[in-house]
């Protein structure tokens, strides 16, 4: 069988089938590949602030009206109830010392929360991908997408104009003949489609330790906030949030969905015990709780649903971003780590990229000429992302260190976000603000000497970093490193994102965040 189409996108997860009915919209004739068959695992579940808003602009920019729901967790539940996620209100971090237990009292030594939402109805989400994927794959071909599960490619043949991809299915060859290819396939050590069938090459992440992972789904794990109770409210309930149970060689993650299963994990470094002869099992689960008992009681009794994952090697680059006419998506250029919830951003800002080149060229010479500001910007933000998680590594040691890190983070997403919702989106076009003549460069020195200087003078440099751009209290001594959310600090920062106080109240109230309550800080 011989196609032909204006673009072929391989994999339809969320982002491959976003970018095709973004295509279909502006009229292409889109097909997508899926190797596997939905409802199917995927990981990279939590969402956040910045990319439910980048979700938002593309579903209006370009008339995708089923999705626009799904950016908060209050809309979701009203219109698609049956469709599996999880509600979102922040960040959380606890840290802990192998062997020993940690009390998690008044004084927060061990303890980072940080609000995503003042209330749930504009709460962000957890995705539970089997739903969310197949949902958007089955919108893709409403679009007009023409969809090929169990399509598994096995070369691709470039020319001046295009190319094939050839596959098979079913036993059958298919060979689909393009103007231009999406690789929204992700990836992994071995590299994204494009990488593997062009061997194109993947190399080791900069500055970023290598890394392992264990997780699943699990059923019956207990609340942490019945295990461990507050004496005083907390910016928001723990467990509806990003849980990240923090320790020196690695990191548990905790993902609760409303359809009574739990995402949970771990990510480590080769330095910690166990990591080299860690197997997809309960077992080896099981022998890794053991190390922490606090971790152990909160994701112990948990009862896995279907089969352990594993990943020997979680990062990878892969050299290039742009290959003829074929382009990867960031999550098929690279990957780095889950915490922070980087992923969503930089795949949405890649698709938002994308788009706007087909929308504003078509697939011609113009999108051709957009192609290598694209591919800089990609592999640059990648290498930001790396570099960040590599200090963040360096600091789980020292919580302290790392707490002011996250700071960074924060303040960047927070002003991306604002100065979005206020329509000035080029003070924030990169990354982590990596573009900014004045941040950039603070975040370049303070990644630099994280992990070589005190933690005192280390908060201090970073306290100097953000002040500029910080719109939402944080490293405020008062607030004891549980961070609310509040819009009297947005208010009082105006000035740092070029509007008065009146404009950031008007815009406040325009996208549901009311003074009275409190304000979404735009994580």
């Amino acid at each position: 069988m011989v196609a032909d189409f204006d673009l072929v996108v391989v994999g339809s997860g969320f982002a491959g089938s976003l970018i095709s009915m973004i295509a279909c919209r502006l009229g292409y004739r889109v097909a997508l590949v899926e190797r596997g068959r939905h409802p199917r695992f995927a990981i990279g579940e939590s969402t956040t602030p910045l990319a439910n808003l980048i979700l938002e602009e593309l579903s209006l920019t370009y008339d995708l009206p089923a999705l626009i729901p799904l950016t908060q967790w209050g809309s979701w539940q009203r219109v698609y109830p049956g469709l599996g996620c999880g509600l979102k209100r922040g960040f959380s971090f606890f840290h802990h010392r192998a062997g020993s237990r940690r009390t998690f009292g008044a004084n927060r030594e061990h303890q980072l929360m940080v609000a995503a939402s003042p209330r749930d109805e504009i709460a962000d989400t957890h995705w539970y991908r089997a739903d969310l994927d197949h949902f958007l794959s089955l919108e893709a071909q409403r679009s007009g997408a023409e969809y090929l599960e169990a399509w598994q490619p096995t070369g691709l043949e470039l020319g001046p104009t295009g190319g094939v991809l050839v596959g098979e299915s079913h036993g059958h060859v298919q060979r689909l003949s393009f103007r231009r290819l999406i690789d929204a396939s992700g990836g992994g050590v071995g590299g994204s489609c494009v990488t593997r069938l062009l061997q194109l090459g993947v190399d080791p992440l900069e500055g970023f330790p290598v890394t392992r992972t264990l997780y699943a789904h699990f059923r019956n794990i207990p609340r942490w906030s019945e295990l461990h109770p507050s004496s005083e409210p907390t910016p928001y309930p723990v467990d509806d949030s990003a849980m990240h149970h923090v320790f020196d060689e690695g990191w548990f993650w905790v993902l609760r969905f409303a359809n009574g299963l739990t995402s949970a994990g771990v990510v480590m470094t080769d330095a910690a015990p166990l990591a080299p002869g860690l197997k997809p099992t309960h077992s080896s689960w099981t022998e890794l709780l053991t190390r922490f008992p606090q971790i152990s009681e909160h994701l112990g009794p948990g009862i896995p649903e279907g089969a352990f994952h594993q990943q020997s090697v979680v990062g990878f680059r892969g050299r290039h971003a742009v290959a003829g006419p074929c382009v990867l998506l960031p999550s098929a250029v690279g990957f780095v780590d889950p915490m922070f919830s980087t992923g969503f951003p930089l795949t949405l800002l890649g698709v938002e990229r994308l788009a706007m080149a087909i929308s504003g060229g078509g697939l011609g010479s113009e999108f051709e000429g957009t192609l290598g500001c694209y591919e800089r910007q990609t592999v640059s933000e990648l290498n930001l992302t790396a570099k960040f998680m590599g200090a963040a590594y360096r600091l789980f040691p020292d919580f302290d260190s790392f707490r002011s890190l996250s700071m960074l983070y924060f303040t960047a997403a927070i002003y991306s976000e604002t100065v979005r919702r206020l329509g000035k989106p080029e003070l924030a076009s990169g990354f982590l603000l990596a573009d900014h003549p004045v941040f950039g460069r603070a975040l370049a020195h303070c990644l630099e000497i994280a992990g070589t200087v005190p933690p005192r003078v280390f908060a201090d440099q970073v306290r100097r970093a953000i002040e500029p751009f910080e719109l939402a209290g944080l490293m405020n001594p008062e607030a004891q490193h549980w961070y609310r959310a509040s819009a009297q600090p947005m208010l009082e920062g105006a000035a740092k994102v070029g509007v008065s106080p009146d404009e950031m109240q008007s815009m406040l109230e325009r996208v549901g965040f009311h003074q009275a309550h409190g304000v979404n800080p735009p994580l």
